[in-house]
């Protein structure tokens, strides 16, 4: 990933290289801060220097919305080392086919073609006058300058998300090989977790976005409606798609342990009546031990849940849409009804 390169090379120049929070945390700081200086230079050559040190706006994106981003591309990091491991025993292919798997899913995380894409079309809906019009200056053109880096920077922080979503999406649409029991949740724990991060990273700058872009019209009001119902989707689809195996998986076995009752109560008559035959007691014996351990294991089954995931997901996804919404419905009464 592009930051990770950034951060890799800041790390040389500091000579401050390890895998420690607190050192990706300097890092990280010293980057920021460093793209800060530069607009202050900028700033002071144009005889601006107060204007700049005093825009709040400056310190918010930089160090908070870019911080939380780039912690997002060390989670992400993190997760794609972790997720080959969980997922090996789980999926059905072959190591040639698992490989490419997951090479396919670093690519798709690893892009930056999604976030150029992002700073093409914000620069496309960007007011004429910050990119095309306006005599020239030093700040100015470090305006440009750091309005293209932080949606390239936002642009990441969006397709981390995305791409989070369509590798647990694309693990859902492999051949499984899971074995059900009532501890079934317990497996996809650290996805579960790993999406519900993920949703709370969302839902809070939905939460926030409002603050300082309040729509102004009911289309763009539908938009923001329209972008927190498709988030939510986002989040619960992978999961979807892992219910619909388990529930067609648990269909499948409680069907085999009643045939299998079936055979075994057809195989108890067949040898009740030949009941000279040699070692007669002792195949009863085994009989009626295979048929009493078939009510357990349906039992077994009928308990395994056929969602992936606990309630407390759903309580907690649930949650953040529902602030989410409540958050951007009271900012439209206090703005719009209430003078």
């Amino acid at each position: 990933m592009w930051i990770e390169l950034i951060l890799d090379a800041w790390a040389s120049i500091l000579a401050m290289r390890g895998e420690s929070f607190h050192l990706w945390f300097a890092r990280s700081i010293g980057i920021l801060f460093t793209v800060w200086v530069s607009g202050l230079v900028a700033y002071a050559f144009d005889g601006m220097v107060y204007s700049y040190v005093n825009n709040l706006i400056i310190y918010a994106i930089l160090f908070g919305n870019g911080i939380i981003i780039l912690y997002g591309v060390r989670g992400i990091r993190s997760f794609l080392e972790w997720l080959p491991g969980w997922a090996r025993p789980i999926m059905r292919l072959n190591e040639a086919e698992f490989e490419e798997f997951f090479e396919g899913g670093e690519r798709i995380a690893c892009s930056i073609l999604p976030p150029l894409v992002w700073v093409a079309v914000t620069a496309y809906l960007s007011p004429s006058s910050l990119l095309t019009t306006g005599m020239f200056s030093v700040h100015r053109a470090w305006d440009i300058a750091f309005y293209l880096y932080y949606n390239l920077l936002t642009g990441t922080g969006i397709w981390i998300i995305a791409s989070l979503c369509i590798l647990i999406l694309r693990i859902s649409r492999q051949p499984l090989d899971i074995q059900l029991s009532p501890q079934m949740a317990e497996t996809f724990r650290p996805l579960a977790l790993a999406n519900l991060y993920g949703a709370v990273f969302v839902f809070l700058s939905l939460v926030i976005i409002p603050s300082f872009y309040m729509p102004k019209s009911i289309i763009e009001i539908a938009v923001y409606g329209f972008i927190i119902a498709l988030c939510a989707l986002a989040f619960l689809v992978p999961f979807y798609n892992i219910h619909i195996i388990l529930a067609k998986l648990k269909r499948q076995e409680l069907k085999r342990i009643n045939e299998e009752t079936k055979e075994i109560l057809r195989e108890l008559e067949e040898t009740l009546a030949l009941k000279n035959t040699k070692n007669f007691r002792d195949r009863v014996a085994i009989i009626n031990a295979r048929l009493l351990a078939l009510p357990l294991k349906e039992k077994m089954i009928r308990d395994t849940g056929e969602w992936p995931v606990k309630i407390s997901f759903f309580t907690a996804l649930t949650s953040l849409v529902g602030v989410t919404f409540l958050r951007f419905i009271l900012d439209i009464v206090l703005r719009y009804f209430i003078h």
